[in-house]
């Protein structure tokens, strides 16, 4: 009995050492395998024919290569949308002319179709400048969802709602005019009065002191004239209370919601290339008073805030734009006429 257990014993020893060995060599094999696919790879040339065309960047960023064969640095970044012009391809490279030759992986290129962002690059934000009254440039965000819902949606639902356009502001622009360089607001208790500071006018010394006002036109709902303000490398709206003269200032242009209870700006800085969508709150009871609820930088797009394709709220309470991810927000002609098109819901 004794000699029948030893030998169950060894037997089970052995068949454990047999299939030990029958799994390290596998796993030897397949290792070998790979890394002889890996070799042929890295040994593969790069042959180059030459062509002239752009693809677009269609990931959030990827980093590109000084050569095919280089390891590339953090720093060596495109970012969703950038628009490359490509003069030569090999089987999993481009070749780009961007003031210097740069080669980036086929895999992450495509047509300007092919530009897709999602949901959580639509309401991405890394930055807010005020959030409820108070700074907030320091508070770490990452969207602004709590205040909006952004929905790509086609060329043809944005111009079926153009139809349903929301009209709120009266664009009586002849009705106040500047006079020597002056717009002079008639108020119920006072009159404003905005002072231009024209660089080409010569007393003016520092062209940073540049302010140019334009009156854009009336939200008699709101019982507020609306005022366009351009300075040095910058610019904004504000409203002047009809009756009191009182400034209240925007971020953007200002859209008012179909049920008067909000205030939208989207807009884009072109200084800086950076997108804004503000949202501000109807707060006053008997007096015009704004509650800034969020004013937020956006990530990954701007939108268009001039030209034939204007931002509007529908009648359904939805505000509309066009717009780009900033690589290919311009093109060669200007402002390009290849766009997105988003509906934005307040929450």
């Amino acid at each position: 009995m004794k000699y029948k257990s030893v030998k169950v014993i060894l037997l089970l020893f052995f068949l454990s050492i047999f299939l030990f060995n029958c799994q390290f060599f596998k796993n030897k094999e397949q290792k070998e395998e790979l890394t002889t696919s890996e070799r042929v790879e890295d040994e593969e040339e790069e042959i180059f024919t030459e062509i002239r065309k752009h693809v677009y960047i269609i990931k959030k960023e990827i980093h590109y290569y000084k050569d095919p064969k280089g390891e590339t640095e953090k720093e060596w970044v495109y970012y969703l949308g950038d628009r490359l012009n490509v003069t030569a391809q090999s089987a999993h490279f481009y070749k780009v002319e961007d003031n210097e030759t740069r080669f980036v992986r086929k895999e992450d290129t495509g047509n300007y179709e092919d530009i897709i962002l999602t949901k959580e690059e639509l309401e991405a934000s890394s930055t807010f400048l005020i959030e409820n009254d108070k700074d907030a440039m320091d508070k770490e965000v990452t969207n602004f969802s709590r205040y909006f819902s952004v929905s790509l949606i086609s060329h043809e639902e944005y111009l079926t709602e153009l139809k349903n356009k929301y009209v709120f502001l009266t664009e009586d622009t002849l009705a106040i005019t500047k006079k020597d360089k002056m717009l002079i607001l008639p108020c119920k208790d006072t009159l404003v009065k905005l002072k231009d500071i024209d660089p080409q006018d010569e007393s003016v010394e520092d062209d940073m002191d540049m302010a140019i006002y334009d009156y854009i036109g009336k939200v008699d709902l709101l019982n507020q004239y609306v005022i366009r303000g351009s300075y040095f490398e910058a610019g904004d709206y504000f409203f002047i209370d009809k009756d009191t003269g009182k400034k209240t200032s925007l971020i953007g242009k200002p859209f008012l919601s179909p049920d008067g209870k909000y205030i939208v700006c989207l807009n884009m800085e072109e200084m800086d290339g950076v997108g804004y969508i503000s949202l501000y709150e109807m707060v006053g009871k008997t007096t015009f008073k704004l509650k800034t609820k969020v004013e937020a930088i956006i990530s990954y797009w701007l939108p268009y805030d001039w030209g034939k394709e204007p931002i509007f709220f529908s009648k359904k309470g939805y505000l509309y734009a066009s717009m780009n991810p900033s690589g290919c927000y311009y093109d060669s002609e200007g402002a390009n006429s290849q766009r997105k098109y988003v509906k934005i819901r307040i929450k």
